[in-house]
This record gives structure tokens, sequence and C-alpha cells, in this order.
């Protein structure tokens, strides 16, 4: 007889319980059963998985091999079954996304993509920065984010890279250094960095930029785009930026230069999508998975 799922989670229950008897109540079911589950497994295998020292049950190395093993099997069964049953509910057909800021070309591609291919899923976006989204995929409320990650994220999150995003700065074009193909963080030692945020979420900011990205400590705090543009306009302070080449409006007075490391190569800022690991979500992954595809191809041809 072919090994069961039955019995894979009877011989994690003796291991967790440390005896038979102990793992039939945590199970619900006769200690005869474990006992004759447990011993048509070693037939099958030809090894040991258990030993009695005392009152004590112990697994023996093949037994804590099986063990370890079949914890993540199940784990992929248990997922597996989860995703299948939701898979066409009213619920999976209904996928909320989260996005910081303007939306890419990019991203607007991607999403018609996916309308396309599953045009069965109602796609509804929610903006929002990057811990007021953070807070909403925690609460259930969006089943996916896409931002740059500002800190780390807790262990229920699963997260997958989308695209390593070239690092760009906004500068006014009556800066000196507006005349160069690229600046490092060095040379913008005494500019102000302007920073975008609510006042509640600016000590995180200030240590994703400082700490993350590596620039000087010296920031100035906006609550508008259109703020920034004022300040950079009259030369006191510069902004991180995106750049995509035939898809943005031009500004009078501003220029964008690249961002450079000490060996003169373009710095990159990581996008991820972020999802809780317990809701899963074949959709939520699809997108994300469709996203990294289409970044990849228009960064590509950059």
């Amino acid at each position: 007889m072919p090994m069961q799922l039955g019995q894979l989670r009877y011989a994690i229950a003796v291991h967790d319980e440390g005896g038979f008897t102990k793992a039939a109540d945590a199970c619900h079911i006769a200690q005869s059963s474990v006992s004759q589950a447990i011993l048509a497994l070693e037939r099958e295998l030809g090894v040991a998985l258990f030993e009695r020292r005392g009152r004590t049950v112990v697994p023996t190395v093949a037994g804590e091999y099986l063990v370890r093993r079949a914890r993540a099997l199940l784990a992929e069964v248990d997922q597996l079954v989860r995703e299948t049953s939701r898979l066409g509910s009213d619920a999976e057909l209904t996928l909320r996304i989260g996005f910081v800021g303007g939306v890419r070309h990019e991203i607007v591609e991607a999403t018609g993509r996916f309308a396309e291919l599953y045009p069965e899923v109602s796609l509804v976006i929610v903006g929002g920065d990057h811990l007021e989204l953070t807070e909403r995929l925690a609460a259930g409320e969006i089943d996916l984010a896409i931002y740059e990650q500002r800190e780390r994220l807790p262990e229920r999150f699963a997260t997958a890279l989308v695209a390593e995003l070239p690092s760009w700065i906004e500068l006014s074009t009556r800066d000196p250094l507006a005349r160069r193909d690229g600046v490092t963080v060095a040379d913008l030692r005494g500019k102000p960095l302007i920073i975008t945020s609510s006042e509640t979420h600016r000590d995180v900011e200030r240590g994703y930029f400082r700490e993350m990205l590596g620039y000087p400590d010296d920031f100035v705090y906006v609550g508008s785009r259109d703020e920034s543009v004022l300040l950079i306009v009259g030369n006191q302070g510069y902004e991180q930026c995106d750049h995509v080449p035939g898809h943005e409006t031009f500004r009078p007075g501003l220029t964008k230069v690249a961002l450079v490391g000490p060996d003169g190569t373009q710095l990159h800022r990581p996008l991820i999508a972020a999802w809780l690991a317990e809701r899963g979500g074949y959709y939520a992954e699809e997108f994300a998975e469709t996203l990294r595809r289409t970044f990849s191809e228009e960064l590509g041809e950059a």
C-alpha cells in the first residue's frame, strides 16, 4: 500500500506528543489505529521510525527526517486544498491591489494583460502610502500591495521581487549638479532631500532614506507633490524620483539626474509585491508575476 497522508499526520503527532496514546488523543482516534498506521508505514519504508525509551517514544534518525519533510509536504497540501476551495469563489474573484503614488506605465500595461488573461476577476485599485498599505494588507482590507519596501515585514507576509528600479533624483535646472550625467550621495551633502509624507509616518521614511538608501540626514518634509515641486524649482532641495522616458510630463525648471555609486554605476531600489502568506491567493500571485514580467520587458528595453 502506498504511503498515505494520514500516516504522515500520525507520525508527526507521535513525534510531537512523545507517545502513541497522547498522539491518539490529539488526533481523536483510537491508540491502536495510530500504532497500526505507524507499523504499516515502517514496513513500507523498511526502517524503524520510533523507539521506546522508558515511557517515552522518540524518533530515530529516519523518523526525524520523515517528520521534518512531512511537515513541509502537509503544509503544501493544506495550502493546495485552501486555494482550490477558494478559487472561483466570489471573494477570490475580486482582487484588491494597493499602489503607492502615481501609477507607472508598466503597472498600467500589466493590469491590462492581467485583465485579458483573467476577465472573470474584478480589480479594485487602492492608493496609499507604504505604511497605510501594509496596515490594510494585515487587516485583510487589500489582497496585494505593490511598493518599495520601507522596513522589514513580519513573517506572516509573503513577498516577491517585482523589479529593480533605477534611482534618479529631481533637481532644479539652476543647480550645478543638474549638468551632470550622474551624482552620488556624497555630492548631495548639504542639500536637503524633500520627502512627501504624512507627519505620523516621517520616522519610517527617514529610516528608509537614511539607513536603507544611504542619503545624508538632511530632510525636508512636505504634504504634497505640488509643495515638493515648488521647493525644487526654487532650488531648495531635491527629491528621489522615477524616470521613464516617453511616459512623463515635462515640468519647466526641473530635470532628472541618475543617482550613481562611487564607481559610477546607477543605483537601484527594489519594488516588491506583498501579500498575507496564510491567505495565499492564486490571482494575487499571478498579478505579481504578470507585473514582474512586464517590468522585465520594459526595463530591458530602456
